[in-house]
């Protein structure tokens, strides 16, 4: 088996059986391809990069549909940064918000019917189905990277409410807002495992993960010359990956197994898939000669680039 095949081989089969998850596998990303940020949709594996976005104005903040039917984003294409959504193949725009408040990262809600979003210095959602949006944060503090718990019933969330960057909790109405972190390091990007028991974050420059209700944090990355960034969950919560060192790294939950799976000293941004007929994989970013879009086992085996173009190519996300 050449060398070329022995890469690419768990996931083309290298003899002519393509190895292809079971159903749709799709990512999207921004790239500026077309001289402003534009969200583009890809089918993993084989497929070729789709503007869905395509506009002279910005796009950014992208996130899936439970069904991976649509995307949310937020763009600037009014004159102001609102809140859209958009079928999977580009069509079905619609402007969700025109409140003229600057908007930042989206999240849709598990069972569909809401899309957090940051907005100025809180976070909101908008109700699909009422056509209303709700301030959950009411201007305490500032709050930032809303994450939804897989059941929806809440919602986990960065704040300095208390002073300083710790991860809260709320019920997905804005009610029973509960503190789970405090520690002077500034702690950001909360991430549920899919179970729903955990939670990873950003301590720092180190990645923790902690029960739901905040007890028996672990640092993750304390292993590390430097620390960790952008946490992600294996499909069966077992595993975090996460980047470090411009590199992608794997651990267990609880701390054992850190294993480096990139060596190329240019990997970030990982985002994990679900479970494809009992595979999984991971997307990253590559900066070797221009920001571009890779996937690859989660043992870091069959580095394959699904971007290809000159132009930056960042923020991949697996669809549900």
């Amino acid at each position: 088996m050449g060398a070329a095949c022995a890469a690419l081989a768990v996931l083309t089969g290298c003899g002519g059986t393509a190895v292809s998850p079971p159903q749709p596998a799709r990512v999207a990303f921004l790239s500026d391809r077309t001289g402003d940020l534009d969200i583009y949709v890809v089918n993993f594996p084989g497929g070729s990069p789709v503007n869905i976005s395509n506009h002279s104005a910005g796009d950014d903040g992208h996130s899936w549909s439970p069904t991976g039917n649509q995307l949310a984003f937020v763009s600037n294409r009014t004159g102001n940064w609102e809140l859209y959504t958009v079928n999977v193949n580009g069509t079905g725009l619609v402007l969700r918000t025109s409140d003229a408040l600057p908007k930042g990262r989206t999240a849709w809600s598990p069972a569909g019917n809401l899309i957090a979003y940051e907005c100025g210095n809180d976070i909101y959602v908008y109700n699909l189905t009422t056509n209303t949006t709700t301030n959950l944060t009411g201007g305490n503090g500032n709050n930032i990277h809303p994450s939804w718990s897989p059941s929806g019933a809440q919602i986990a969330f960065a704040s300095d409410r208390a002073g300083s960057w710790d991860i809260w909790v709320m019920d997905a109405n804005g009610s029973n807002v509960t503190q789970l972190t405090n520690d002077p390091a500034p702690e950001q990007r909360p991430v549920w495992s899919p179970n729903g028991a955990q939670i990873a974050f950003e301590r720092g420059s180190d990645v923790w993960v902690m029960n739901a209700n905040g007890s028996s944090p672990i640092n993750l990355t304390s292993g590390l010359s430097t620390g960790g960034r952008w946490p992600t969950w294996s499909p069966n919560s077992q595993k975090v990956a996460f980047e470090s060192n411009n590199d992608i790294y794997t651990v267990n939950a609880n701390g054992s197994g850190l294993t480096q799976i990139t060596t190329t000293g240019d990997c970030f941004g990982p985002h994990w898939s679900k479970d494809y007929g009992g595979n999984s994989y991971i997307v990253f970013i590559r900066i070797a000669g221009g920001a571009e879009v890779y996937v690859m086992t989660p043992t870091g085996t069959g580095m394959v680039n699904i971007s290809n173009h000159p132009a930056v190519d960042e923020g991949p996300f697996w669809a549900p």
